[in-house]
């Protein structure tokens, strides 16, 4: 477990500033199109899906970060030093303070907490945390389902629900599209046109893909 943590901890690392850079031009490329944004995104997902990454000299990553060599520091094993005298638990050495002979009694050592035993603690809250996350997602899409059982036919995979207050797109291999009754029948064509764009683009996969890699990164506030 710990092994894939630390993995998983050089992913994220190396993600996190590809994704501090897409943030960067966001606001130098403000008047670009919609798609090419999403597609840096898509660049950013890729590498953190991706165990392993292509070396260039044009990278944006740093060296020591691309090596590993910042997150093995972190988890390399480390020995503990010990400042007191190496000598047998129970000795008893005569120190003379003022004319006068004082005992003192040294104790062996305890050991030291290494490092490796910490990273283990953490690589255990790391997958906690990241099957809560998941078992969260299960239990909602559960109970969104069982809400939308009783959603009347308004077209091909098209319903309408009073248990709904924004229109979305539900489902991966057959999306349907849900749709709240308030809205005006003036309205509903492009309210349609626009959940129906959502599945031609493929809203509907990249959004639990999304998720997916925050519930496995959930430590990590720049992701």
């Amino acid at each position: 477990m710990k092994d894939i943590f630390t993995q998983v901890l050089q992913i994220s690392l190396t993600g996190s500033i590809i994704a501090l850079a897409v943030m960067a031009l966001r606001f130098v490329l403000r008047k670009t199109p919609k798609r090419l944004i999403c597609l840096l995104w898509a660049l950013v997902a890729l590498r953190i899906l991706c165990p392993f990454s292509i070396e260039s000299r044009l990278s944006l990553i740093p060296k020591s970060i691309a090596d590993g060599q910042v997150v093995s520091g972190l988890t390399a094993y480390r020995e503990p030093e010990l400042s007191v005298q190496s000598v047998p638990d129970g000795y008893a050495e005569s120190i003379p303070v003022d004319g006068e002979f004082i005992f003192h009694e040294y104790q062996t050592p305890s050991t030291v907490p290494a490092n490796d035993d910490l990273m283990s603690i953490l690589a255990w809250v790391w997958i906690t945390g990241a099957c809560v996350m998941i078992l969260y997602a299960v239990i909602s899409y559960l109970h969104l389902r069982h809400r939308m059982a009783e959603a009347t036919r308004y077209g091909t995979n098209i319903w309408q629900s009073e248990y709904t207050d924004s229109p979305f797109v539900l489902g991966l291999l057959r999306p349907q599209i849900y749709l709240p009754y308030y809205i005006q029948s003036k309205d509903l064509p492009h309210v349609i046109a626009h959940e129906q764009a959502h599945i031609r683009r493929g809203d509907h996969w990249w959004k639990p893909l999304g998720y997916l890699i925050l519930a496995l990164h959930w430590f990590n506030p720049v992701l």
